[in-house]
């Protein structure tokens, strides 16, 4: 708790100590009143009817941080971190991500900030919800987000097989309009595959899992704002390095480039799984292959013949080696 006000002279003052916060009481609130907005943040403004006026603010509950929780089953499993199925004291389903802080030292306590800062600034019908997240412990942070109980695209593909055209093109553009809400927030999420798009019961699509996402916008404002400070830049998720997962990566972040067009060449061989219930380059046996693959492609990505002309001309606006050639998401949409 901290009390901020301002005296009749115009002078602010910030209290925060415990003996500070007593005398502010004594002197601007009786008994009474505090012991029932106790919780309440106070902030005392100069006003000219009143010197000193009171103004009672509901403390901040970040995202409805839920009281009370259980973990359920297993959801799914990355690289440091699962998800769990939950429920809150409520009765409500939640989903809650378990990020494991100690896997791989400050990297992944910096990627928790960032991927949670990222999350708290989106709501969109095509992006999973935030609730909320904490770090419990040197060794343990929490993200709750809404659970989407039709599972993944993934889980589709495997229990289903391929999809039709009708199915995926309604997947696609809900898929678009994730991605254009993203980029026009500055996000560029770097992992868009059949696993980390959720689907309701009613087939409405939902990104998820923004572990490997980058904030450009916020990264330029925050570096600016501590160039004027002369402070150190707050940390920052790493954009030299190969992000995302390697049969959807676009060509140029094997060169350590690329801006939100990434995004739409992980949609578009998201697309082609969806279409032949097949992963790119599942026939290559290692990452190193699938990687040296990519590298080599020149020109347009080969498509499969049995693809109908329209699923061809919607993958090869989205399939281009050179990003500058490639469509953007509101384009396509």
């Amino acid at each position: 708790h901290t009390l901020h006000y301002t005296d009749t002279q115009g002078d602010a003052y910030e209290l925060s100590s415990e003996a500070s916060f007593e005398e502010a009481r004594a002197k601007y609130l009786s008994s009474e009143v505090w012991a029932v907005l106790q919780p309440m943040r106070c902030v005392v403004l100069k006003a000219a009817e009143d010197p000193v006026s009171l103004i009672l603010i509901p403390p901040v509950r970040e995202g409805g941080r839920p009281t009370s929780w259980k973990q359920g089953k297993l959801l799914g499993r990355g690289a440091f971190g699962t998800v769990y199925m939950a429920m809150n004291g409520d009765g409500e389903l939640i989903a809650v991500k378990r990020i494991d802080l100690g896997a791989a030292g400050e990297e992944v306590a910096d990627s928790f900030r960032l991927e949670s800062s990222i999350l708290r600034g989106l709501e969109h019908p095509n992006v999973v919800r935030f609730i909320a997240a904490k770090t419990v412990s040197k060794a343990l942070a929490l993200i709750w987000m809404e659970y989407v109980p039709g599972g993944s695209v993934a889980n589709i593909l495997q229990a289903f097989g391929a999809m039709s055209e009708d199915v995926v093109r309604s997947f696609s553009r809900q898929i678009l309009l994730g991605l254009a809400y993203l980029h026009g927030k500055g996000v560029i999420h770097r992992d868009i595959k059949p696993g980390n798009i959720l689907v309701t019961v009613d087939g409405v699509v939902k990104l998820s899992d923004f572990g490997a996402s980058l904030n450009v916008s916020a990264s330029v404002t925050k570096h600016r704002e501590s160039a004027q400070r002369d402070a150190p830049p707050p940390p920052q998720r790493n954009t030299a390095g190969v992000a995302g997962t390697p049969n959807y990566i676009a060509p140029e972040v094997l060169r350590a480039e690329g801006g939100f067009k990434v995004d739409v060449w992980s949609l578009g061989m998201t697309v082609l799984e969806m279409l032949t219930a097949e992963r790119p380059f599942g026939h290559l046996d290692n990452v190193v292959a699938v990687l040296f693959h990519i590298g080599r492609i020149k020109e347009a990505f080969a498509l499969p013949e049995q693809l109908s002309a329209c699923a061809k001309a919607f993958l090869g606006r989205c399939l281009r080696t050179n990003p500058e050639e490639r469509r953007d998401a509101r384009e396509l949409i």
